[in-house]
Formats: C-alpha cells, structure tokens, sequence
C-alpha cells in the first residue's frame, strides 16, 4: 500500500513538471461531477452483496491541467474533492456511509477531433486521502477516523469517456462520464473486502495557456 502511494504520487509529479517544462498546448481546467456511488462488497465468505448496497447521489469537483503531446493524444492530472458512499439496509437496520476524499489523478488519453468536437477516452490512475467519514446506524452516528472503521486512504482507476466543445481559442467546454473504480480495500476488517465505485456525469471548462 506504502509503494503504491509512493507510485502514483511520484507519477502525478513527473506528469507536472514534464508538462511545465515541456509545454506546447496545455491547459488549465475547471469541472464539477454529480457522483452515483456505491460499494462493492465481498463477505469472508466470498459471498457477494454488492447489489445489496445502494447508490448515494453525492458530489465533486476537481482543478487540473491538460497537456497536448500530440494532436491526439494527451496527459492530463488534477487534485480535487470527491464525496463517496452507500447506504444498506438489513434487518429494518438501516446503514448510510457518507465519505469524501481529497484525490490526486493522473492520466493518459486519446481524442479525434470533428471540427469544433473532439471525442476522447481517457485512462487514469488516482489516490485519495480521507477527509471526513461518517457511518450512520439508524439515528447513531459514527467517525469512521475516529473509531478506525475504514481506512483512511485508497487508490484507484478512472475511465473517462467525453467531449470536447471549442467555444473559441482560447477556452473549451467538455461533457464527460466517469467511471471511477476503487482498487483497494477501504475496510479496517480485512477478512471482507469494500470497494469504491462511481458513476460520475461531469462538466468542466479548459484555458488554453501558452
């Protein structure tokens, strides 16, 4: 878990300074995410019951730079805020986990443009540090960090399907769906696995910086 962290933050800052350095179209990019998420859970037992978890509709929003390598193909990375979580009910008991993370990205992608669009896809890895968890047992509220109920951090992929729309020279709206699937187990108990998933429709803006 160590070396991982250490990996994908030593990519995100190579990403950064290679970009910076080596510049030719980047830019600077603005987007807020409507997120759908949920967990994916496995018992010791090996039994699923991830469909026994349901959506939370939460939020995001991220600030990130986008670096042209070529006509199409691009890297791009961000640091932003991402809320997560899930709700369960069993036995008239009922479970409603609320989370949000500080995430860092990194990633690569492809476009092909249409004239004034540009259709792409776009393959990221993240890490996200826990800001704040809370796990509500019916009217009984508890601080996962407190109480070392999930793990403070995890890491991930996102895959981003979206569009790019040029308003003008300088500035680009862009439509995307993300799908953001945690890697790492998130719960204290080892013997069962939680993961992280998403579903996220997003908005954002680009500034073209020479």
């Amino acid at each position: 878990m160590i070396n991982m962290k250490k990996t994908i933050v030593t990519l995100v800052s190579l990403l950064v300074i290679f970009t910076a350095s080596n510049a030719q179209t980047s830019a600077l990019t603005l987007e807020a995410s409507q997120l759908f998420s949920s967990f994916a859970f496995v018992e010791s037992n090996d039994v699923k019951l991830t469909g026994d978890y349901n959506f939370v509709i939460t939020g995001g929003y991220a600030v990130g730079y986008h670096y042209a390598i070529t006509d199409q193909v691009f890297a791009r990375a961000s640091i932003g805020k991402r809320n997560a979580g899930a709700t369960l009910v069993i036995d008239e008991t009922n479970y409603t986990w609320d989370l949000q993370y500080i995430d860092v990205r990194a990633g690569a992608g492809f476009q092909y443009s249409l004239g004034n669009l540009a259709p792409y896809i776009t393959l990221s890895g993240y890490y996200g540090s826990l800001l704040k968890g809370e796990q509500l047992i019916n009217n009984e509220l508890i601080d996962t960090k407190d109480r070392s109920v999930l793990k403070n951090s995890e890491f991930g992929v996102v895959v981003t399907p979206g569009v790019n729309l040029e308003l003008s020279g300088d500035m680009t709206a862009f439509f995307e769906l993300k799908y953001i699937q945690g890697l790492s187990n998130v719960d204290e108990n080892t013997s069962q696995n939680a993961l992280n998933y998403s579903f996220a429709p997003t908005v954002g803006i680009a500034f073209t910086i020479e």
